[in-house]
């Protein structure tokens, strides 16, 4: 009788640390909606995501394959925040304005940081590469780009011609250098402000690999290439998106001053607004920006 009642306490006491182990296992997911940064707990919002530190910061070649990237997940670039639907997708809309994944476009990046330099790492398919406007200061939007958008204290808030640089919105050309920055009615060349490469051998696969300076509202209104950046450090928040201007020639034709527009333009987070003019204010307002917390 003493062996039975042995035994059966043994089967107990396994059976309570298979339990433990297992219920530490499905708390271990890839779940990123919260993280704690020490002295707070972190709940992310729509849109909102953690960029990860990197102790050897990624080679900016195009390749995307430093260990760097490894810890940071990828973020998509699936919401219309032009044309619903949009003109030229074959995809389809969402309740929540998200569009299908379709071979006309898709898109998603990841971030990190340094203390020096945010690194982001985007991956885009687009069908159709066209970029109709040779001057970089002239209409980025209408060609296929990259659009990169930072508040460096995630203020939020208007930004003109005649107000300061409370916010950044890089419109990356296809030609790996121009970086241009709408400011109100104005466009400033960037260029100082980023390193970039863009992996085209894979196409319509595109790699693009991105090293950012970040400046905060003291920054010039004019381009000064030798201003220094911020220093990044964990907790710190910012605003962040990213977007895609798709240009697929179904409208154009004529000299450049008669280009047409881009055909759709999809972001990488949901934008309120029942027109075009009210949902594409991303390059005059920050206000809507998701918040990107940088954590260790």
């Amino acid at each position: 009788m003493k062996k039975i009642l042995f035994f059966l306490v043994i089967i107990a006491v396994c059976f309570s640390a298979c339990k433990d182990k297992a219920n530490t296992n499905n708390n271990d997911t890839d779940d990123d909606t919260d993280d704690d940064t020490g002295d707070e707990t972190i709940t992310l919002g729509q849109g909102d995501f953690f960029a990860y530190f990197a102790e050897i910061p990624p080679v900016i070649d195009g390749n995307g394959d430093d260990p760097a990237w490894e810890k940071s997940k990828w973020q998509d670039i699936k919401y219309a925040w032009m044309y619903q639907p949009p003109k030229s997708l074959s995809g389809t809309l969402s309740s929540d304005g998200a569009v299908s994944k379709t071979a006309d476009f898709s898109g998603r990046f990841k971030v990190v940081w340094t203390a020096d330099r945010l690194y982001i790492l985007a991956e885009i398919i687009d069908d159709i590469i066209y970029c109709p406007v040779t001057a970089p200061d002239q209409s980025p939007e209408k060609n296929d780009c990259l659009e990169l958008f930072i508040d460096e204290n995630a203020s939020g808030g208007v930004r003109n011609s005649d107000g300061g640089n409370n916010f950044f919105t890089y419109h990356l050309n296809f030609d790996g250098v121009n970086a241009a920055d709408w400011i109100g009615t104005r466009i400033e060349l960037r260029n100082s402000h980023v390193n970039y490469k863009i992996n085209k051998a894979g196409a319509p696969l595109y790699i693009w690999e991105i090293e950012m300076k970040v400046y905060d509202g003291s920054y010039p209104l004019a381009s000064t290439p030798n201003t220094a950046p911020v220093k990044l450090t964990e907790g710190k928040k910012m605003g962040f998106a990213a977007a895609y201007c798709d240009n697929d020639k179904n409208e154009h034709s004529g000299s450049q001053s008669q280009i047409g527009d881009r055909d759709h333009f999809i972001g990488s987070m949901f934008v309120t607004g029942s027109t075009d003019n009210e949902r594409n204010t991303a390059y005059l307002n920050s206000n809507q920006y998701a918040k990107l917390y940088l954590v260790k």
